[in-house]
């Protein structure tokens, strides 16, 4: 028996076997699938098929490409909150806090989104006045809530709600389209099972049945052959 991957890595050649593991990746810190031949290791995570292949490629493409969106609108939600934010008067009658941790870069941006701890411990530091406002001033609240409808969003060309939206409605996109594949794909193998069926011609009950008119007509036939061997018999005696 050889059993080879489509990318040439062979897992079984007749007595001898290779071993499958996993490996982080360093940069994506994902697991990767490795063919392990003594000192030998191959990466095969983009050759594996089946439902394991189903799922890394899920992991890798459909996925990842949610989760950079979800990023870069953690990214931009961060930086446009934080830029009005600072730019107003808070109640302890200063400017320039933050309302969002601000994010070192794109990537994590998601996982590391929250409120700054300042302003989470000291109410007094949330900005909704202008600066120099007078007291019950709400124009840097107003700015904030205008952000709602600003373009801050995938370069400027969308505002962080479309984005949003966009994101969640790229997945159902990707869901449908994968229920639709199902489909198609089970109806090939359905169509495929028929014509195996029709070019074989075998009816299990019609051959054991075939298979017991045969056996019968065997001791028939045999039963025959004794009867005239017998007859044959007496008659040479007789002469």
């Amino acid at each position: 028996m050889r059993f080879v991957l489509d990318g040439g890595a062979v897992l079984v050649d007749g007595p001898h076997a290779s071993q499958l593991q996993t490996a982080t990746d360093p940069v994506t810190g994902y697991n990767t699938l490795q063919v392990v031949d003594g000192n030998n290791k191959r990466d095969v995570t983009a050759q594996v098929g089946g439902s394991i292949g189903a799922d890394v490629t899920f992991r890798d493409t459909t996925a990842k490409a949610a989760a950079d969106k979800l990023d870069q609108l953690a990214y931009d939600t961060a930086t446009a909150f934080n830029t009005q934010h600072g730019a107003n008067q808070a109640l302890d009658g200063t400017t320039g806090n933050q309302m969002f941790v601000a994010p070192t870069g794109v990537a994590g941006a998601a996982a590391a989104l929250k409120i700054d701890p300042t302003l989470d411990a000291n109410s007094s530091k949330l900005a909704l006045a202008s600066v120099g406002g007078a007291v019950g001033d709400n124009t840097g609240g107003l700015a904030l809530f205008a952000l709602a409808t600003a373009k801050n969003a995938s370069g400027g060309t969308q505002t962080l709600t479309d984005a949003a939206l966009t994101i969640v409605g790229n997945l159902g996109a990707a869901g449908a389209g994968a229920k639709a594949d199902a489909a198609r794909d089970q109806v090939v193998s359905d169509h495929l099972d028929g014509l195996r069926d029709s070019l074989s011609g075998v009816d299990t009950q019609e051959e054991l049945t075939n298979l017991a008119r045969f056996q019968n007509a065997s001791a028939a036939m045999t039963k025959f052959v004794s009867t005239i061997d017998d007859m044959l018999t007496n008659m040479i005696e007789k002469l």
